[in-house]
């Protein structure tokens, strides 16, 4: 009997060790920590999605205006424009891309130095790193709606960051303004009386 209760004495203790030996590594053991937003949801360096020519212009007074399309009076799809500022190696320059006057997409050229030397893999690899190895940082990204890429003109590596949800929201303004315009154009020549 002695031994029994010996046993169940030693059982007991060695259970409520296991249990405060459990609550102290529970206590001890680091909190996981959360994810971070990465900068990019807000916009690329200082930059911010959805702002102005004129914001960029103040912000970066060098830029110079590449390319417009669209911009005819009688136009209704979204303006886009296409501005480039230089850069400082290894960056080339940096391009804003703009749909009626609200930054959506942002490339970094890098220098020919950059394709020969490391390679695109190279670039494709820290992108990765940075932006998609944390399943956290890489569901900001998609609930987010930015879009991150890479890929080469010639041998000069760009970097692609973007907010298509900006452009897609200016898409369906014009195609909606496409659709009035069919309309009262329709209703004005009473076209559906003659089909």
């Amino acid at each position: 009997m002695k031994k029994l209760l010996c046993l169940s004495t030693i059982s007991t203790i060695l259970i409520l060790l296991s249990f405060h030996a459990g609550a102290q590594d529970d206590a001890e053991e680091p909190a996981i920590p959360e994810a971070e937003e990465p900068a990019i949801l807000t916009g690329h360096g200082d930059t911010t999605w959805g702002q102005s020519v004129e914001a960029l212009k103040a912000l970066k007074p060098d830029i110079e205006l590449l390319k417009k399309q669209n911009d005819a009076p009688d136009s209704t799809s979204p303006l886009i424009e296409l501005y480039q500022v230089p850069g400082e190696a290894p960056i080339a320059a940096f391009q804003y891309w703009f749909v009626n006057d609200r930054l959506y997409r942002v490339h970094t050229l890098f220098i020919e130095e950059i394709y020969e030397k490391l390679g695109i893999e190279y670039v494709q690899a820290r992108i990765q790193e940075k932006y998609f190895k944390d399943r956290e940082v890489a569901k900001f990204l998609g609930n987010a709606g930015i879009s991150i890429g890479v890929f080469n003109d010639g041998k000069t590596i760009v970097a692609r960051y973007e907010h298509p949800v900006i452009r897609d929201e200016e898409e369906q303004k014009a195609a909606e303004l496409r659709r009035k315009d069919s309309e009262e154009a329709a209703e004005t020549l009473k076209i559906d009386d003659l089909l």
